[in-house]
């Protein structure tokens, strides 16, 4: 809809269509015209006979900058509106092209992808939903759909569908939307207990970002039973009570048997262990304390930040790595590569460059940068060969004493180039 508004001055109109003001007027007989974007401070004012070109400076501008400011979400779309909030306005985009992404439950659950992808696929996740938590409160959210979450097949940028998540669902909808977050084990606990309040507030959203990093970053289910879920499928809140209620056992738990399903090799302690030592501590509290009362699970930000310093702490292990623009989902110009052994220790690495000691062992342990192998180009890329002395080494790795060799191991390197 457009807005005229009459501004001071004889033939003087200001147009107001989607946050893009318009202005007309006439001067010494000839017409102008111009526009001025919202949050700018001028118009850039042209003659309709071309022959002149000037800005102009709105007197009233730097109140109107200080009474209304915009903000836009990347990861949130339509369609596409605005949300006023006292001085405050968020502008979400329109509606995604369905061609260009796929479900996020076919990119975690149908098919495997590889660890630069799983961490792009981590920041993009934090970030759109550190966005909806911001927004959460004046956006009317009937229920959490999983097909609202969206990832672009290229850059693996997360999208979320609001208009999914406005529209009440139909009864048989409804169930079959609790039947797919059972299946995959993304309802939070809460709603196993208490069938009838089942409240979609800020501690539940929190719980499914909390399972989904998880699944992204270690391949695996976060609680013990997954694989239960194949021998007992949805059929009552009461059976998967007992599966993922407050008894369930967490993967990383000591106390906890570890049956959960794993995607890549090794379990899902050991990859869990060679990602970021931060990290443990906002998964624990999601899924220790965050089961029992839920007012403890991290906000999405806490996430966000955390990512953030999971690409630190990779940077300090002397590894050249950039990270994507958390707004765009692309990468900079340079390659993010990366090596993931088969006992599932990941690894940051660079061509040209050789693999250290101290990179295979814990980093709370002292460094030790005694050469153990180095990277040459082979048939499918760069690959890891160990030196001749190293063969029969014994890695010793956080698995409560436990020793894993790696003679014998052939280990290759996947370049995934993140273009600007």
């Amino acid at each position: 809809m457009t807005k005229e508004k009459e501004e001071a001055g004889t033939g003087s109109h200001l147009f107001e269509e989607e946050q893009i003001y318009r202005m007309s007027f006439s001067l010494d007989q000839e017409r102008y015209s111009g526009e001025r974007k919202a949050g700018a401070d001028s118009f850039v004012v042209a003659s309709e006979a071309g022959k002149k070109l000037f800005v102009l400076v709105r007197e009233n501008a730097a109140e109107e900058k200080a009474d209304l400011s915009y903000e836009q979400y990347p990861h949130l779309h339509g369609p596409r509106r605005v949300i006023r909030e006292e001085k405050r306005t968020f502008i979400l985009n329109d509606l995604l092209e369905k061609p260009f992404y796929e479900p996020i439950e076919e990119v975690l659950f149908g098919k495997g992808i590889s660890l630069t992808q799983r961490i792009l696929l981590s920041l993009s996740l934090a970030a759109a939903w550190a966005e909806l938590e911001e927004i959460y409160e004046k956006l009317p959210v009937m229920q959490f759909r999983l097909d609202a979450v969206l990832v672009e097949k290229k850059t693996f940028s997360v999208q979320i569908d609001c208009a999914k998540l406005e529209r009440e669902s139909l009864p048989d909808e409804t169930e079959q939307e609790y039947e797919k977050m059972a299946r995959l084990g993304l309802m939070p606990p809460e709603w196993y207990e208490n069938p009838v309040t089942d409240l979609l507030g800020l501690p539940q959203l929190r719980h499914i970002l909390a399972v989904l990093l998880f699944r992204t970053l270690c391949a695996s289910d976060p609680f013990d039973g997954a694989r239960t879920l194949e021998e007992y499928p949805y059929k009552s809140r009461q059976t998967l009570r007992k599966i993922y209620g407050k008894d369930a056992d967490y993967v990383l738990y000591p106390e906890g048997k570890n049956r959960a399903n794993s995607y890549i090799g090794g379990t899902a302690k050991v990859i869990f262990s060679r990602i970021c030592p931060e990290l443990k501590k906002l998964f624990e509290k999601t899924f220790l304390e965050g089961v029992k009362d839920p007012q403890q699970r991290p906000a999405a930000s806490r996430w966000l930040e955390n990512q953030k310093q999971m690409m630190n702490w990779y940077q300090n292990a002397g590894q050249d790595w950039r990270i994507p623009d958390l707004k765009t989902g692309y990468g900079t110009l340079k390659n993010l590569n990366y090596l993931c052994l088969e006992n599932g220790v990941v690894l940051p690495v660079l061509p040209d460059k050789q693999i250290c000691r101290y990179m295979l062992e814990p980093s709370e342990r002292p460094f030790n940068e005694n050469i153990v192998g180095s990277f040459k180009n082979g048939g499918y890329g760069l690959e890891l060969s160990f030196n001749k002395e190293e063969q029969q080494m014994a890695v010793p790795l956080d698995l409560y004493g436990g020793l894993m060799k790696i003679w014998g191991l052939e280990a290759q390197i996947k370049r995934e180039p993140w273009k600007e």
